[in-house]
């Protein structure tokens, strides 16, 4: 009778690997990358690749009791600070909505996404800091991920009633909206009792908008949020 290894490592990125007892043999899964190895008598074989494991950054932010987790690529760096990175340049293409861009931020976002095996019933984009405005590759990307991973596109659950300054256009703390001016500002329109939403922003810079946002959709009835950013906008 063949012996089942007690233990084994990830061949693609070398962690330990979470074993269970299934009745077609024993499945080995890789916690990190997600890849899946079913362990029988006859040998092993994989039945699930690994997932590219995407550049990203995680933090989890504590809002009137809720745990939500946070996801951003990378950090953004203003103009002011200097020429921007090619990541920050890319960044402000992606406001602009040019396509390439938009479409590989999207992909990005859907890998981590799924890297994270998280489960969003509805994606809803932050409004601009103009009154009605949404910006154009929020719009897109929040249509990519509707369409990709079958969930609703919440364009227009969050609006912003009154224009407010740009915080990462700010130079100083005293120019840059606070979070009473965002929660003021915005309103919650649409139905998402229950669900679990996935909030979507470009670039995070004091997080007053994202964190006006989050507590909206709760006190709308979301039962669970994440935060995913493009960036974050770098210290310094």
């Amino acid at each position: 009778m063949a012996e089942f290894p007690e233990r084994k490592f990830c061949d693609n990125c070398g962690n330990l690997m979470i074993p269970k007892q299934t009745p077609e043999g024993i499945v080995f899964k890789c916690r990190y990358c997600k890849m899946e190895v079913l362990v029988t008598e006859d040998g092993e074989r994989v039945i699930k690749p690994p997932l590219k494991v995407p550049n990203h950054h995680s933090e989890t932010l504590w809002v009137n009791g809720h745990s939500v987790p946070f996801y951003y690529l990378g950090y953004y760096i203003p103009k002011r600070r200097g020429y921007p990175d090619e990541f920050s340049q890319q960044v402000l293409e992606f406001k602009q909505g040019y396509p390439f861009i938009v479409s590989r931020f999207a992909e990005e976002v859907v890998n981590l996404i799924r890297f994270r095996e998280l489960e969003p019933d509805i994606i809803v984009p932050i409004p601009r800091s103009s009154a009605g405005k949404i910006g154009l590759g929020h719009r897109q990307l929040a249509e990519y991920i509707s369409r990709t991973l079958g969930i609703r596109n919440g364009t227009g659950v969050l609006v912003r009633k009154i224009s407010v300054p740009s915080a990462h256009l700010a130079r100083s703390l005293e120019e840059r909206p606070n979070e009473a001016l965002h929660n003021f500002s915005i309103s919650c329109t649409g139905d998402i009792q229950d669900l679990r939403v996935l909030l979507f922003d470009d670039i995070l810079t004091t997080g007053a908008t994202a964190m006006a946002c989050i507590k909206k959709l709760f006190r709308c009835g979301a039962s669970e949020v994440y935060l995913i950013t493009l960036a974050k906008t770098g210290m310094g």
